[in-house]
């Protein structure tokens, strides 16, 4: 684990300079271009008609054509749908413009928790292709232990790295309690704290589309996370007896802990049916190994023997809160990932294995990706008993909430009491 330094401070750096010069640079660009096909293409079209056809067919075609090109036009310069939530107000309340680039984070202050049945607020996103940090966060808040963490952190576990998150989750949970709406969310200040934490995975580029999930591990796997953000998980090996391959029963026995904020992996099948969640979760904590496995380990005559691997299996020690379900919907297929959109049954519970019983987990919340790449398309969320669409937050009814649930890609579970 490295050591920085508790003071650091979060300003912009050159690189962040020339990145906001080029996202407007290229802004303009698309304005610019916009207007000039806005106004060539009628031009154009006069000109071929003329060259093309005789006057009298001109004067018959002519005004359709007229008509037709200026549909295109508009079609060509209303901008994205997706993004015209950005300037609506789901809240009738005074707006809270928070600020984005602290200068040193204050660990003695501390700031009220809002309470645990308030309703989500809307995140915009103007100018930015952020949606998908908008849900994350959405879905981060229904996770006391890491958005409680983000509030509040204390020097023994410092937020390095991400004071403007921490800043963003403050502010946040103050628009709640002031009973106000956030007019303006500078989700790309956020972004390039991920960015930094996950180079590799998440670009500081406000165009590019990201996937949520790296987002997701950015955040988890951050140096200081508190262990009350973990969850006791272990990786439980079962070998044969050499002598007896047939058999699990009586061969060497491992268990390893593993770093876990209680996020498995399931894969959905190819298919056009829906298909139940809980045999996919099943599958996670229990591996099946092929017989060409073989570890060496000590026998009980004091030698090494090759003791072929049985089985593998993963349990909780104690039961998380939370428990976070990653559907792993995306397939690379040459220099893209390929969406899989078999639809899942809904599941309003699951079990998980904790210890030598299984514990109830009831759904809470979801992210949906809408498109067919992992870089293109939008982010909506379930959040609670709300559908979340960037700034656009309205209640959901259950049959809205059954037929979200089917493209799930990023669920989260509360465990029942």
């Amino acid at each position: 684990m490295s050591v920085r330094s508790l003071s650091s401070t979060t300003v912009s750096t050159p690189r962040e300079v020339v990145e906001q010069r080029q996202f407007e640079l290229k802004k303009k660009l698309v304005d610019v271009c916009r207007v000039a096909i806005q106004a060539l293409l009628p031009f154009i079209a006069g000109l071929l008609c003329f060259a093309i056809l005789p006057p009298i067919a001109c004067a018959v075609i002519l005004p359709f054509a007229v008509i037709g090109i200026a549909f295109v036009s508009a079609f060509l310069y209303i901008p994205d749908l997706k993004q015209s939530h950005d300037e609506e107000a789901p809240l009738d309340a005074p707006p809270v413009h928070p600020s984005s680039k602290p200068v040193e984070w204050n660990y003695s202050s501390q700031v009220e928790a809002p309470p645990p049945g308030a309703p989500p607020r809307g995140i915009p996103r103007p100018g930015t292709n952020n949606c998908w940090l908008g849900i994350e966060l959405q879905l981060l808040r229904r996770d006391e232990r890491i958005w409680g963490w983000l509030r509040n952190p204390t020097i023994d576990q410092p937020i390095l790295s991400l004071e403007r998150l921490g800043t963003f989750v403050r502010n946040y949970d103050q628009a709640i309690l002031g009973n106000q709406r956030i007019a303006r969310a500078d989700t790309q200040a956020v972004r390039l704290d991920l960015a930094r934490l996950a180079p590799r995975e998440i670009s500081s580029s406000a165009y590019r589309q990201e996937d949520i999930a790296a987002g997701f591990d950015a955040v988890m796997n951050h140096d200081f996370l508190p262990e009350e953000c973990l969850c006791g998980f272990e990786e439980i090996t079962e070998y044969l007896e050499p002598a007896d391959r047939s058999k699990i029963q009586g061969g060497p026995r491992r268990v390893q802990p593993v770093r876990s904020w209680g996020c498995i992996q399931v894969a959905p099948i190819l298919s056009n049916d829906p298909q139940p969640l809980q045999p996919l979760v099943d599958e996670y904590f229990v591996e099946e190994i092929g017989a060409g496995n073989e570890v060496d380990l000590l026998g009980e005559d004091g030698e090494t023997h090759k003791y072929p691997v049985a089985r593998r299996t993963f349990r909780f020690k104690e039961p998380p809160e939370k428990i976070w379900i990653h559907v792993k919907r995306f397939d690379q297929d040459r220099n893209e990932f390929v969406k899989n959109h078999s639809p899942l049954a809904y599941s309003d519970t699951i079990r998980i294995p904790v210890g030598d019983e299984y514990e109830t987990y009831a759904l809470d919340s979801f992210a949906v990706h809408e498109g067919r790449t992992l870089r293109h398309g939008h982010y909506t969320g379930v959040i609670g008993d709300f559908y979340c669409n960037d700034s656009t937050v309205t209640p959901v009814g259950p049959e809205q909430k059954q037929r979200a649930f089917q493209q799930g890609y990023f669920l989260l579970y509360s465990l029942r009491r």
